[in-house]
């Protein structure tokens, strides 16, 4: 019987080390690999319309610089409504009207990740629109609904005499065109 009991704990402590070199080995596996932050410049959105007026082009154009520090901005105001869950860092790359955000998060301040989002962008004035498309840890998908659709306000001026008449995703810009409204 004390035999059987040797084993048994023997197996045990095995399985012990087994679970804590497994976890171990997770937590290493999905930590992130680079370091982020949620450092950003503020955007003039109301310069870069006087320098739209002052050089009679009815475009303004957001670089991909531009929407990183909206977004970051933007996410800074409280990224997860989840509060087991914070945002630690990110970069955002923008390709057309898709935007993939890399982000450094924390769970219950213990599990660090690095994980990439890539949402969809749209225009609903006055505002740039992410919707998920996907979301990932190290190439482990995992629900678009944990990134959550967010909002990038633009802060567009808006006045009587100009509206937007469209927006256009080209490559690593946005470019928002104004129209003229008729006085009458």
């Amino acid at each position: 019987m004390k035999k059987w009991m040797k084993r048994l704990a023997a197996l045990l402590l095995a399985l012990i080390v087994l679970a804590g070199g497994a976890a171990w080995w997770l937590k290493s596996y999905i930590a992130p690999r680079e370091v982020l932050d949620l450092s950003y410049t503020p955007i003039d959105v109301k310069g870069k319309v006087r320098d739209m007026i002052k050089h009679l082009n009815p475009e303004m154009v957001l670089t991909e610089a531009d929407i990183n520090n909206l977004a970051k901005e933007s996410l800074g105001r409280g990224a997860f409504p989840n509060r087991d869950l914070v945002l630690d860092g990110a970069r955002f790359e923008l390709d057309g009207d898709h935007l993939t955000a890399y982000a450094n998060v924390t769970y219950k301040k213990r599990v660090k990740a690095g994980a990439v989002a890539v949402y969809r962008l749209s225009w609903q004035e006055p505002n740039l629109v992410m919707e998920p498309e996907t979301v990932s840890i190290r190439g482990i998908h995992l629900p678009a609904r944990l990134a959550g659709t967010r909002v990038i306000p633009v802060d567009v001026p808006g006045t009587d005499l100009v509206s937007v008449k469209n927006v256009k995703f080209d490559g690593g810009r946005v470019i928002i065109r104004f129209t003229l409204n008729s006085p009458f």
